[in-house]
């Protein structure tokens, strides 16, 4: 299931471009957050993103091109961000 030409008011939700702990970029969309896994792999300066629970099996990820996300397949294998009380 992937999306193309995505923009944040097609799902409704709005990429947010923030720093890990470690200090590293991250998206959050909607309850999931993105890594960078690689930057600028063809002539198109695209960077591609995959969830953070990417070592545990989730297979969602994302393609931005100047901060516009144009690419995902946003099907995670696991429940969103805990929520902090």
């Amino acid at each position: 299931m992937y999306t193309r030409g995505l923009f944040a008011g097609n799902l409704g939700l709005v990429p947010q471009y923030s720093w890990s702990r470690a200090g590293n970029a991250i998206i959050l969309l909607g309850e999931y957050r993105f890594k960078k896994r690689s930057r600028h792999i063809n002539q198109k300066q695209e960077i591609h993103w995959v969830c953070n629970k990417c070592d545990k099996g989730c297979k969602a990820k994302l393609t931005t091109l100047n901060d516009a996300i144009i690419k995902i397949y946003n099907v995670h294998e696991h429940d969103g961000l805990r929520k902090v009380k």
